[in-house]
């Protein structure tokens, strides 16, 4: 921990106690920034307007408790650590402050442990921490795998049913060698899926590292239509892309997800016989993606959600297609990852509009994913 300055919160109504905690984790090589509240009002308020990495607290204080304390820094956080000092308490005390979310009970006649011990709760809280991140992430790629992978083999299905109907059939031969290409394009972009999601789920946990190469933009996206090309064709919904040849300097691959979801989303929102539209725009530093639709639009108390982790809508499609909401998700990591944007505009019954900015040069970065 030496190599990061603690931001600490001490809930003391002694001076000359607080300033010996403080002189005892400074002398044991703890960099620290600290602030002292003697009251609940004050804590509460440092406690919102405040990061910290660390709450220490007397058990008992004029007019102020440590069970107080410790209430409130679990409420403002429930994984912010909480070491609980105090000259006497008994053990059904102690048990029940554990059982209320306290990370340590120590003893003030025993301060000279509070440095190791303040070390050790840091060390177990990050990796709580970075467990719970790859539990999130599992999860999440489990959702998406079950929802993305679902819908393309499903379309390979329904290929596959009109082959066995086109066969023996003369006059079906166009009809069945067009199916057949469908198909291996179809698997062949599923494979494709499968390994950039779980390219996704490593740059979760910080072990991807993207491959940043000059391609054009057009070509990306076009691939992506196609991907997306039987759902569009089930709802008769009419696909337009007329982009002049940009070249931009990105993760091919990681892009290719951005705008699949985003061309799938806009075909699961939009009514039979619709149209969807992708534009380009280039300015100087900066490409546009915008995908168009005329859809159900999102109606205004969803929109917040719409790229919020924990909170995030699930709404069906216009044909009861399902949907995770993780789709947005990694849009966001990804254009987040390339230095990127994305935003939305949209009206209920009025269709929306969902805008990816890139920069034209490469400005990658690293990816902290919001998941805990």
């Amino acid at each position: 921990m030496s190599d990061k300055t603690l931001n600490i919160l001490i809930a003391e109504d002694s001076k000359e106690d607080a300033d010996l905690l403080i002189h005892l984790l400074r002398k044991n090589g703890l960099d620290l920034h600290y602030y002292i509240v003697d009251e609940k009002r004050e804590m509460q308020k440092q406690l919102e307007n405040q990061e910290f990495d660390l709450v220490i607290s007397d058990y008992k204080m004029s007019g102020f408790t440590g069970m107080d304390a410790l209430k409130l820094t679990k409420k403002s956080d429930p994984m912010l650590p909480f070491i609980l000092l105090s000259g006497f308490i008994d053990q059904e005390q102690e048990v029940k402050i554990l059982e209320h979310g306290a990370n340590e009970v120590l003893m003030k006649n025993n301060l000279n442990r509070l440095p190791f011990a303040v070390r050790r709760v840091l060390h177990e809280i990050s990796d709580k921490k970075k467990l719970q991140k790859l539990i999130h992430t599992k999860d999440k790629l489990f959702s998406v795998l079950a929802h993305d992978l679902r819908g393309t083999l499903e379309s390979i299905f329904i290929m596959a049913e009109t082959l066995q109907n086109d066969v023996g059939k003369p006059s079906e031969t166009d009809s069945i060698q067009e199916n057949l290409k469908m198909i291996a394009n179809t698997a062949r972009s599923t494979n494709q899926l499968l390994g950039n999601l779980l390219n996704w789920a490593l740059m979760q946990i910080g072990a991807f590292k993207p491959s940043f190469k000059e391609f054009n933009l057009e070509k990306c996206i076009q691939k992506s239509i196609e991907i997306n090309q039987t759902k569009a064709s089930r709802k008769k919904i009419q696909i337009h892309f007329d982009s002049p040849s940009i070249k931009v300097h990105a993760d091919e691959n990681m892009l290719s997800i951005v705008f699949r979801n985003l061309i799938a989303n806009a075909i699961n929102y939009s009514n039979e016989e619709d149209s969807v539209c992708i534009d380009i725009e280039e300015f100087e530093n900066e490409v546009e993606v915008s995908v168009i639709d005329q859809g159900i639009g999102i109606p205004d108390e969803i929109k917040p959600q719409l790229f919020d982790p924990e909170n995030r809508p699930t709404r069906p499609g216009t044909n009861q297609e399902q949907s995770t909401g993780f789709g947005l998700l990694i849009c966001k990591d990804v254009v987040n990852m390339h230095g990127g944007s994305i935003s939305v505009e949209s009206e209920t019954g009025k269709g929306s509009v969902f805008t990816v900015r890139l920069p034209l040069k490469k400005e990658q970065k690293k990816v902290e994913a919001d998941y805990s």
